[in-house]
């Protein structure tokens, strides 16, 4: 019996001596350190935002037989943290003109906006985003509107996200309008429940030149003629760092227009200098 305890203490101790060896490099050799492998870190959260300022202005005149000038002015503005960015923008458009020599320039077109808006990145393309914005198109049919949006996006191409993108967006939109002293309204006020579907693409043609454009479509859920689509495609060539030249047109349809003898799709073609902060 002893004799078994004594060669198994034995077949131990010689396999244990075995191991050891094992463990110690040869004469000569070097044993890389083992180096853990761990999953690359994410992103560091932006303490302090980037900001990006867009502003464009343009202006057209005519004179002789028939007068008429034309303001337009935009500004957009962009606070980029790692995962929300924060928007606020405003715009104005006023025409005038005047159809026998001599006479005083009336008003023929003006409208306004501004918009507050937030978004937040959830994971990967996807995201959600809520915002408000304020118009104003007496000539339109309203005083005043105000939108309260809210919604999810996410981005069919990523890109930069800047330069080269394909991004979707589908959400609710609520609007109040204030129809108050307008010719020819059929009511003094006016909401809507509306479905929101968008779309916009911007593309880097070349290092100089890029394109974008948007379609935006707003079913009514309480009423199927009341459909609002609005889209603009543009382009934009750079001319120095800070400026570039931007030719665009916008569209916006109205299936049911404020005033019933109003037209339902007004357009807009503009070409403005751009300068970005």
């Amino acid at each position: 019996m002893t004799r078994y305890l004594f060669l198994l203490a034995l077949s131990c101790f010689l396999g244990a001596v075995y191991l050891k060896a094992e463990e110690v490099p040869a004469a000569g050799t070097e044993t890389a350190p083992a180096v853990a492998t761990e999953s690359p870190a994410p992103p560091a959260e932006k303490e302090y935002p980037e900001i990006g300022l867009t502003a464009e202005a343009g202006i057209a005149m005519a004179g002789g037989n028939t007068r008429s000038a034309t303001y337009t002015v935009k500004a957009d503005n962009k606070w980029i943290w790692t995962k929300d960015i924060l928007k606020a923008n405003g715009q104005y458009y006023l025409s005038n003109a005047a159809t026998t020599s001599g006479a005083a320039l009336t008003k023929t077109g003006e409208n306004w906006a501004l918009g507050a808006r937030y978004e937040r990145t959830i994971s990967g393309k996807f995201g959600a985003y809520a915002g408000n914005s304020w118009e104003g198109n007496r000539f339109a049919g309203y005083a005043y509107r105000t939108n309260v949006d809210a919604g999810f996006q996410y981005y069919l191409i990523e890109g930069d996200r800047k330069d080269n993108y394909l991004v979707t967006e589908f959400g609710y939109r609520f609007s109040s309008e204030d129809r108050k002293g307008i010719v020819g309204a059929t009511v003094a006020t006016f909401t809507a429940h509306a479905l929101r579907f968008y779309i916009e693409a911007i593309h880097k043609l070349t290092p100089s030149v890029s394109a974008r454009a948007y379609v935006e479509v707003l079913p009514d859920m309480s009423d199927g003629q009341n459909l609002l689509i609005n889209f603009e495609p543009s382009l934009s060539v750079i001319l120095t760092d800070n400026l570039s030249l931007k030719l665009a047109f916008n569209g916006k349809f109205d299936g049911l227009p404020a005033v019933p003898a109003n037209k339902k799709f007004d357009y807009l073609y503009t070409t403005s200098l751009v300068t970005t902060f």
